[in-house]
Protein backbone atom coordinates (compact mmCIF):
# COMPACT_ATOMS: atom_id res chain seq x y z
CA UNK A 1 0.00 0.00 0.00
CA UNK A 2 1.14 3.55 -0.12
CA UNK A 3 1.18 5.84 2.95
CA UNK A 4 0.18 9.46 3.22
CA UNK A 5 4.08 9.96 3.49
CA UNK A 6 4.90 8.22 0.57
CA UNK A 7 6.58 5.68 1.78
CA UNK A 8 5.51 2.32 -0.23
CA UNK A 9 4.59 -1.29 1.81
CA UNK A 10 5.40 -4.13 -0.17
CA UNK A 11 4.32 -7.21 2.00
CA UNK A 12 6.57 -10.68 0.91
CA UNK A 13 7.49 -9.28 -2.27
CA UNK A 14 11.21 -10.60 -2.38
CA UNK A 15 13.96 -7.41 -3.35
CA UNK A 16 16.71 -8.09 -5.87
CA UNK A 17 19.56 -7.26 -3.42
CA UNK A 18 22.04 -7.63 -6.41
CA UNK A 19 21.22 -4.29 -7.83
CA UNK A 20 23.83 -1.79 -7.45
CA UNK A 21 22.94 0.43 -4.84
CA UNK A 22 25.06 3.37 -5.96
CA UNK A 23 22.31 3.69 -8.60
CA UNK A 24 19.94 5.00 -5.85
CA UNK A 25 20.01 8.04 -4.06
CA UNK A 26 21.79 7.13 -0.56
CA UNK A 27 19.41 9.65 1.25
CA UNK A 28 16.60 7.66 0.63
CA UNK A 29 16.04 3.97 1.81
CA UNK A 30 14.69 0.54 0.78
CA UNK A 31 14.56 -1.54 4.15
CA UNK A 32 13.06 -4.83 4.16
CA UNK A 33 11.54 -6.31 7.82
CA UNK A 34 11.61 -10.00 8.83
CA UNK A 35 10.26 -12.08 11.85
CA UNK A 36 7.45 -12.79 13.85
CA UNK A 37 5.46 -14.22 10.51
CA UNK A 38 6.01 -10.94 8.94
CA UNK A 39 7.76 -10.11 5.48
CA UNK A 40 7.30 -6.87 4.67
CA UNK A 41 9.13 -3.95 2.63
CA UNK A 42 9.69 -0.16 2.68
CA UNK A 43 11.01 1.72 0.02
CA UNK A 44 11.17 5.02 -0.31
CA UNK A 45 12.06 6.53 3.41
CA UNK A 46 13.93 9.63 3.46
CA UNK A 47 16.52 8.67 5.79
CA UNK A 48 17.32 12.03 7.11
CA UNK A 49 13.82 13.23 8.13
CA UNK A 50 12.63 9.23 8.86
CA UNK A 51 13.26 8.31 12.83
CA UNK A 52 13.11 5.14 14.14
CA UNK A 53 10.00 5.74 15.71
CA UNK A 54 8.42 6.77 12.24
CA UNK A 55 9.75 3.03 11.18
CA UNK A 56 8.60 1.32 14.08
CA UNK A 57 4.81 3.24 13.19
CA UNK A 58 4.55 2.02 9.78
CA UNK A 59 5.76 -1.38 10.86
CA UNK A 60 2.52 -1.62 13.30
CA UNK A 61 0.29 -0.33 10.57
CA UNK A 62 1.02 -3.69 8.41
CA UNK A 63 1.71 -6.16 11.68
CA UNK A 64 -0.47 -4.94 13.66
CA UNK A 65 2.39 -5.31 16.21
CA UNK A 66 2.67 -1.54 18.59
CA UNK A 67 6.15 0.18 18.14
CA UNK A 68 6.39 -0.89 21.98
CA UNK A 69 5.98 -4.25 21.73
CA UNK A 70 8.91 -4.70 18.57
CA UNK A 71 12.41 -5.20 18.97
CA UNK A 72 14.38 -4.76 15.89
CA UNK A 73 17.82 -6.31 15.25
CA UNK A 74 20.54 -5.47 12.40
CA UNK A 75 24.00 -6.27 12.54
CA UNK A 76 25.85 -3.35 15.03
CA UNK A 77 23.03 -1.39 15.19
CA UNK A 78 21.02 -0.09 17.52
CA UNK A 79 17.45 1.06 17.69
CA UNK A 80 16.71 1.80 21.32
CA UNK A 81 16.40 5.57 20.86
CA UNK A 82 13.22 6.51 18.57
CA UNK A 83 13.83 9.93 18.36
CA UNK A 84 17.17 9.73 16.18
CA UNK A 85 16.74 9.16 12.22
CA UNK A 86 18.03 6.44 10.22
CA UNK A 87 20.90 7.86 9.39
CA UNK A 88 21.95 8.96 12.47
CA UNK A 89 21.16 5.15 13.72
CA UNK A 90 23.73 4.04 10.55
CA UNK A 91 21.06 2.84 8.78
CA UNK A 92 21.97 1.94 4.81
CA UNK A 93 20.13 1.25 1.43
CA UNK A 94 19.25 -2.62 1.10
CA UNK A 95 19.21 -3.03 4.79
CA UNK A 96 17.63 -6.56 6.52
CA UNK A 97 15.71 -5.78 10.03
CA UNK A 98 14.61 -8.70 12.16
CA UNK A 99 11.70 -7.73 13.96
CA UNK A 100 11.52 -9.60 17.64
CA UNK A 101 8.92 -9.20 20.62
CA UNK A 102 10.70 -6.47 22.78
CA UNK A 103 11.19 -7.27 26.33
CA UNK A 104 7.95 -5.09 27.55
CA UNK A 105 5.73 -8.12 24.95
CA UNK A 106 7.16 -10.84 27.18
CA UNK A 107 5.27 -8.87 30.38
CA UNK A 108 2.26 -8.03 28.67
CA UNK A 109 1.43 -10.76 26.71
CA UNK A 110 -1.35 -12.21 28.03
CA UNK A 111 -3.16 -8.64 28.25
CA UNK A 112 -2.17 -7.99 25.17
CA UNK A 113 -3.24 -11.38 23.22
CA UNK A 114 -6.53 -10.71 25.42
CA UNK A 115 -7.66 -7.44 23.91
CA UNK A 116 -5.98 -8.36 20.39
CA UNK A 117 -9.09 -11.59 20.72
CA UNK A 118 -11.17 -8.47 22.10
CA UNK A 119 -10.67 -6.44 19.45
CA UNK A 120 -11.62 -8.92 16.55
CA UNK A 121 -14.48 -9.45 18.13
CA UNK A 122 -15.37 -6.03 17.59
CA UNK A 123 -14.51 -5.15 13.94
CA UNK A 124 -16.42 -8.89 13.50
CA UNK A 125 -19.40 -7.01 15.08
CA UNK A 126 -19.17 -3.75 13.30
CA UNK A 127 -19.14 -5.68 10.14
CA UNK A 128 -21.61 -7.36 10.97
CA UNK A 129 -23.45 -3.80 12.15
CA UNK A 130 -23.03 -2.39 8.61
CA UNK A 131 -24.18 -5.22 6.32
CA UNK A 132 -27.29 -4.98 8.47
CA UNK A 133 -27.43 -8.81 9.84
CA UNK A 134 -27.85 -8.04 13.49
CA UNK A 135 -30.87 -6.28 15.11
CA UNK A 136 -29.58 -3.74 17.60
CA UNK A 137 -31.35 -4.72 20.83
CA UNK A 138 -28.89 -7.75 20.16
CA UNK A 139 -25.88 -5.31 19.21
CA UNK A 140 -26.24 -3.76 22.27
CA UNK A 141 -26.53 -6.82 24.10
CA UNK A 142 -23.20 -7.80 22.07
CA UNK A 143 -21.25 -4.42 22.81
CA UNK A 144 -22.45 -4.62 26.75
CA UNK A 145 -20.86 -8.11 26.65
CA UNK A 146 -17.76 -6.87 24.97
CA UNK A 147 -17.56 -4.32 27.30
CA UNK A 148 -17.79 -6.29 30.21
CA UNK A 149 -15.00 -8.72 28.96
CA UNK A 150 -12.46 -5.52 28.01
CA UNK A 151 -12.90 -4.62 31.92
CA UNK A 152 -11.92 -7.88 33.12
CA UNK A 153 -8.71 -7.95 31.55
CA UNK A 154 -6.08 -7.91 33.90
CA UNK A 155 -3.76 -4.55 32.63
CA UNK A 156 -1.25 -5.30 35.36
CA UNK A 157 -0.64 -1.42 35.94
CA UNK A 158 0.70 -1.06 31.98
CA UNK A 159 0.07 2.24 31.09
CA UNK A 160 0.24 0.69 27.64
CA UNK A 161 -2.46 -1.85 27.77
CA UNK A 162 -4.65 0.52 29.78
CA UNK A 163 -4.51 3.17 26.68
CA UNK A 164 -5.27 0.18 24.68
CA UNK A 165 -8.56 -1.00 26.12
CA UNK A 166 -9.33 2.41 26.91
CA UNK A 167 -9.80 2.54 22.55
CA UNK A 168 -11.28 -0.28 22.16
CA UNK A 169 -13.89 0.47 25.02
CA UNK A 170 -14.72 3.68 22.32
CA UNK A 171 -14.67 1.80 19.55
CA UNK A 172 -17.35 -1.06 21.69
CA UNK A 173 -19.51 1.62 22.51
CA UNK A 174 -19.35 4.01 19.41
CA UNK A 175 -21.68 0.61 17.72
CA UNK A 176 -24.17 1.38 20.65
CA UNK A 177 -24.74 4.68 19.37
CA UNK A 178 -27.81 5.89 17.34
CA UNK A 179 -26.20 6.12 14.34
CA UNK A 180 -24.85 2.97 14.17
CA UNK A 181 -28.25 1.47 15.20
CA UNK A 182 -30.75 4.00 13.46
CA UNK A 183 -31.18 2.05 10.60
CA UNK A 184 -32.94 -0.80 12.67
CA UNK A 185 -34.74 1.29 15.20
CA UNK A 186 -36.36 3.09 12.23
CA UNK A 187 -37.40 -0.02 10.91
CA UNK A 188 -38.62 -0.99 14.64
CA UNK A 189 -40.72 2.76 14.82
CA UNK A 190 -42.42 2.11 11.47
CA UNK A 191 -43.81 -1.35 12.67
CA UNK A 192 -45.42 -0.04 15.22
CA UNK A 193 -47.40 2.73 13.74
Amino acid sequence: GLYDDGIKVKPTKPIDWTMASQLSDPTILTVRIVGLGHTLTLEGLPADTTTVADLQRLIANDTGLPACYQRLVSRGLKFDNDSLTLTQVGLKDRTKLMLLHSELFAKEKQGFQELQKLEKEIDDLQQKIEQQAVESRLASELVTRICCHLDEVDIQGSANLRQQRKDLLKRAEALDSPSASSTTQNENTESAS
